[in-house]
């Protein structure tokens, strides 16, 4: 029996009581007349079933109903429900459209999520000015956030573009800055090192911006602009237009992304602007590399980074018109007997969560936006819907408030890591593997953007990991943690959320995509990574010993773009010869093979992953790295790992990365006590 069917055949004595829950009245305003036409019997019925008893065993999430389209098309002049359903709601032709419960009781219904509130109910926020309308409360078993928590709605301007809603940022922005927020803190009022330029807004609406050469020595306030670029960007500064844009340019001259980030700065009353395109010379190379290497600072050292959440262009621009109530709720009689004295029930379009505006955005799906996302201390994202403010210490939106989940807000979590791991050097590299799970999965027009994209990342972490242990940044990996970092392979958890639908054969490797180098680093390639260990590299045990590398080359971004073979990496440790043939293999895919490998009198059997656009060649080695003994009561996990290398033509102890393998830790151990310890180049 379904639960559905439980829910017809039980009789709900409890919902008097469970109604009284949700829909607290918070006013003595509850004196409402109808103000549509009765519900629809299908729609009555839905109601009623979501309002059911929950039994013992039964999850409050897990509520569907079918809703179909006939019914829709029967009720719709007269049910109002119906009606905003298919006003709002995407329903293709033909076929039954579910009913379900979301996390938080929201009602999925045609792809589109709905709520309901207590109607006639209303407060002033704090603030004053706005008008919030009660939702039901949280059913018992779901208090997360503790009793007595209800999801409540703002009542929005009809435009980002609004007095109300710069005041809201303003108000975010001091809360920010004060002592209620510990990690936000900003010395000297938000002052800082000006970067080498930046747009001076002025003060008048229509008043042209000015380039400014700063020295490297000006303090003041500034904001940085996190936008997307298009694939030909004219508004940029150039060396031929350097001169020009230092004498000024025109507001109507800029595009509405830039135009409309100008205005937020002089709303919010902060003087300087910096936008990648305008304020790095964009065809000269020194400058671009020399730039790009402080990009750390820039962000961080930022009052605030302004968010284009919802455009795909620079002429996208940031602010929304919105619909606003009419056409966006719908009030009724209440169809429940003994309702606790709820005479008037509405369902209305649910807000947006952070995590969602997120999700879908066009802009955080790019490489370079996630550093510009986790390095500012504060972002005001301007999304499709609403406005959102995301920091160390909260997130909140316009038509929420402040969210009490912000596990998702992704900055909170650097921060985290920032300012509560600072004395764990190994919880501190633990966070750099999520770091690189989430980076990997951003898309780069330009492919070599990739290390100068995460260098701005890594700098923060460079002070965190140890005071008493060498901890370098190598493209991409940290040396004291290198026997677990150079594990990583292709991993596709989850890649559908953040790469949208696979490009070729269900995976997010680019069609016709080839290796580069250096091989050794996940930053050669343009797919999802993870890393095979699952351990710090704390509880492994090593099997290389690292004899060095060029410092001065792994930072040289005109090395990585140009010449990325000299990039070499040096190491020493066994060597084993693996008993495989020769395969061309043109795939796009990880190729994944099951091998004996023979040693005295013992066969054991390892697994070995070959990487996309990698082929076999006549001679395949492994070079062991690092092994798990299974200790701390994690059981089965006594694992030795190794990478697949492969010669070079041009010099024998020169090898490339070409794949990943494993294999039980004692057997493999033992072939490889049969080899002696060797030096290898890896490029």
């Amino acid at each position: 029996m379904t639960r559905l069917q439980r829910q017809q055949q039980q009789q709900p004595p409890q919902k008097a009581s469970r109604l009284r829950r949700f829909f607290h009245p918070t006013s003595n305003n509850t004196n409402t007349t109808p103000t549509t036409n009765a519900l629809c019997a299908r729609c009555i019925a839905l109601i009623t079933a979501y309002f059911a008893p929950v039994g013992p065993e039964d999850d409050p999430r897990d509520f569907s109903f079918y809703h179909g389209p006939p019914a829709f098309r029967a009720q719709n002049r007269s049910c109002p429900l119906c009606r905003l359903v298919q006003a709002v709601g995407s329903l293709a032709p033909g076929g039954e459209y579910v009913v379900g419960v979301r996390r938080k009781g929201t009602v999925l219904w045609a792809d589109q999520s709905f709520e309901f509130f207590r109607a006639g109910v209303v407060q002033v926020d704090e603030a004053g000015g706005r008008v919030l309308e009660e939702g039901y409360g949280m059913p018992p078993e779901e208090e997360e956030f503790g009793p007595g928590v209800r999801v409540m709605q703002f009542d929005v301007p009809s435009s980002t573009n609004s007095e109300q809603s710069f005041a809201l940022a303003r108000r975010w922005m001091r809360e920010c800055g004060g002592e209620g927020h510990p990690n936000c803190r900003r010395e000297n009022g938000g002052e800082a090192t000006l970067p080498t330029r930046v747009l001076d807004v002025g003060h008048g609406m229509y008043q042209e911006v000015v380039l400014v050469e700063t020295g490297g020595n000006t303090e003041g306030r500034y904001v940085t602009l996190s936008h997307r670029w298009e694939a030909a960007l004219a508004c940029k500064t150039t060396r031929a237009n350097l001169d020009v844009h230092k004498r000024g340019i025109g507001f109507n001259a800029l595009p509405a992304t830039f135009r409309e980030a100008v205005v937020v700065c002089r709303k919010l009353g902060i003087r300087y602007l910096w936008i990648d395109a305008l304020c790095i010379v964009q065809d000269w190379d020194a400058d671009w590399d020399r730039e790009a290497a402080r990009m750390a600072e820039v962000y961080a050292n930022s009052v605030l980074t302004i968010s284009a959440l919802d455009s795909t262009s620079s002429h996208g621009g940031l602010f929304r018109n919105r619909t606003t109530g009419a056409g966006q709720s719908v009030t009724f009689p209440s169809p429940l007997p003994g309702d606790g004295g709820v005479t008037m029930m509405g369902v209305r379009v649910a807000a947006p969560t952070f995590g969602k505006e997120m999700e879908v955005s066009p802009l955080t799906s790019r490489g370079w936006v996630f550093q510009e996302r986790v390095l500012p201390t504060a972002t005001l994202h301007f999304g499709a819907l609403q406005m959102s403010w995301e920091c160390r210490s909260m997130v909140a939106t316009e038509r929420c408030g402040r969210v009490h989940d912000f596990m998702e807000a992704l900055t909170y979590e650097f921060g985290r890591t920032m300012y509560l791991t600072r004395k764990d050097g190994w919880k501190t590299m633990a966070e750099w593997r999520d770091v690189v799970g989430y980076f990997t999965r951003k898309r780069f027009t330009v492919p070599t953007d990739r290390l100068p994209a995460i260098m701005g990342v890594a700098k923060p972490f460079d002070s965190l990991a140890w005071s008493q242990r060498e901890n370098v940044f190598i493209a991409g990996l940290w040396s004291g943690a290198l026997a677990a970092q150079l594990l990583w392979s292709y991993d596709k958890a989850d890649a559908h959320r953040t790469l949208g639908p696979p490009v070729l054969n269900l995976l997010w490797v680019p069609p016709g995509w080839k290796p580069r180098q250096p091989s050794w680093s996940w930053i050669s390639v343009d797919y999802p990574v993870g890393f095979w260990t699952g351990q710090d590299a704390e509880a492994l045990d090593w099997h290389i010993r690292i004899i060095g590398w060029d410092n001065d080359r792994m930072a040289d971004l005109s090395l990585y773009r140009d010449r990325p073979h000299e990039m070499e990496l040096r190491l020493e440790g066994g060597l084993l010869r693996l008993p495989i043939t020769a395969e061309r293999l043109d795939h796009q895919v990880p190729v994944q093979r099951s091998l004996y490998l023979r040693y005295g009198q013992q066969v054991v059997d390892i697994q070995i992953i070959v990487d996309p656009g990698c082929s076999i060649q006549a001679e395949l080695l492994a070079l062991r790295v690092s092994s798990f003994s299974g200790h701390g009561g994690v059981p089965g996990s006594r694992s030795t790992w190794f990478l697949l290398l492969q010669r070079v033509y041009h010099g024998i102890n020169r090898f490339k990365r070409i794949g990943i393998g494993s294999g039980p830790k004692d057997a493999v151990d033992d072939a490889f006590r049969q080899t002696a310890s060797s030096q290898v180049v890896l490029v």
